[in-house]
């Protein structure tokens, strides 16, 4: 479970930076919306103000279940484990669940979550990426972040 959400949250941090780059452009237009949607002044509303043809749930899941499926390849090899792949997926897709439920609480300026310091911090880091959209690609966590240097408190 640990290596699901490691990886999966390297891969979903791969995908978010991507996201941010030129090359990446026309997948990104939902993304960019949300930005548009949320500017620094104007990051939180009564409800999450949706980008309507926001679809980073079906882009990312994916995504984020098939890298983590094929790093577990060897696995399979090693082991004959093919009923981890059925894990894998519930867990890539609990893991892209959680970060998208995640991200959604950060907009929303009454959230019950308010109340957790460690939600805060989670959203001012969010903040900061609204702020700097070339820094703090992580939802939920930000190793990767701190990783590559592009982390920004």
């Amino acid at each position: 479970m640990i290596f699901t959400f490691v990886y999966g949250t390297l891969a979903g941090y791969v995908v978010h930076w991507l996201l941010h780059t030129p090359m990446f452009e026309r997948l990104a237009k939902a993304h960019n919306t949300h930005h548009e949607l949320y500017t620094p002044d104007d990051f939180v509303s009564e409800t999450y103000r949706d980008a309507k043809n926001n679809d980073s749930v079906f882009v990312f899941v994916p995504i984020i279940t098939t890298a983590i499926a094929l790093a577990c390849i060897p696995l399979w090899f090693l082991f004959s484990t093919w009923w981890i792949y059925p894990i894998i997926i519930a867990l890539g897709a609990s893991v892209g669940w959680l970060n998208d439920h995640m991200h959604e609480a950060f907009h929303i300026i009454n959230h019950p979550y308010n109340k957790y310091n460690y939600f805060l911090k989670l959203k001012h880091l969010h903040l900061m990426h609204h702020m700097h959209p070339k820094k703090n690609h992580g939802i939920i966590w930000f190793g990767p972040d701190k990783l590559f240097r592009t982390f920004a408190d």
